[in-house]
């Protein structure tokens, strides 16, 4: 009895080590969940990092405008609106005005530039549906509608905009080609009179071949038709 009572002993360690084996090697959920939280902290403060990074890039513009007391307005009113409000009295270095905007230009614009500001006006060169002969013709209305309110056009750096400046004796821009119109060419009066010609006697050539290759298209004729009526007759 002793010995079956050790073996049964035995046996019951063995299963129970056996299970705390297999417990050891299952993973422990709570250590999963704190490796997910970590994994999640770790992108978030990532992300939140980069953002931060972003914002710090695009906040760093401002004190560097800030030193040089720069202001940017964003306006869409029309500009006898906006010269004419008494807080832009002289107040703008650089003006970029729109192609449409720019079609209202007065003689009072100056009013709301200082001595030496420059000013950008957008040209319908890059529009799209617009002939190229339209395009220099409104090219030319801008600059003289632009020009009569006392700016002196000068060498602009981009295609897309005229530049301007308040300043006289900054020297002027060169004048601009005019648009050749691009025809298709055409042959001389003689030429295309013995091309037509050619024409002529090809296709009265194919017609006699037609003839020749079917002798009964004669008899479509009306003349034909009335023959053929008198024999069955």
């Amino acid at each position: 009895m002793e010995e079956e009572d050790r073996k049964a002993l035995q046996a019951m360690q063995r299963h129970e080590q056996k299970k705390e084996e297999e417990e050891k090697k299952k993973p422990d959920p709570a250590s999963e969940d704190e490796k997910g939280d970590s994994s999640t902290q770790d992108e978030k403060s990532e992300g939140s990092e980069a953002e931060e990074a972003k914002f710090r890039c695009a906040k760093s513009l401002l004190p560097g405008l800030a030193q040089q007391n720069v202001k940017i307005y964003l306006m869409s009113e029309d500009l006898p609106v906006i010269y004419g409000k008494p807080r832009f009295s002289h107040q703008f270095d650089v003006a970029v005005v729109g192609f449409y905007h720019a079609q209202n230009a007065t003689g009072s614009f100056p009013a709301a530039l200082r001595p030496k500001a420059q000013v950008y006006v957008e040209l319908p060169r890059y529009f799209v549906g617009i002939k190229p002969e339209v395009k220099q013709k409104c090219c030319e209305k801008l600059r003289s509608i632009v020009g009569a309110c006392g700016l002196k056009q000068t060498e602009s750096p981009y295609a897309h905009h005229y530049l301007f400046s308040m300043d006289q004796t900054v020297p002027a821009a060169k004048p601009e080609p005019p648009v050749v119109e691009t025809k298709a060419a055409t042959a001389p009066p003689e030429e295309a009179k013995k091309e037509a010609e050619k024409k002529d006697e090809k296709k009265e050539e194919k017609k006699e071949e037609k003839k020749d290759e079917d002798p009964e298209e004669e008899k479509s004729t009306p003349a034909a038709k009335e023959t053929d009526k008198a024999e069955t007759k």
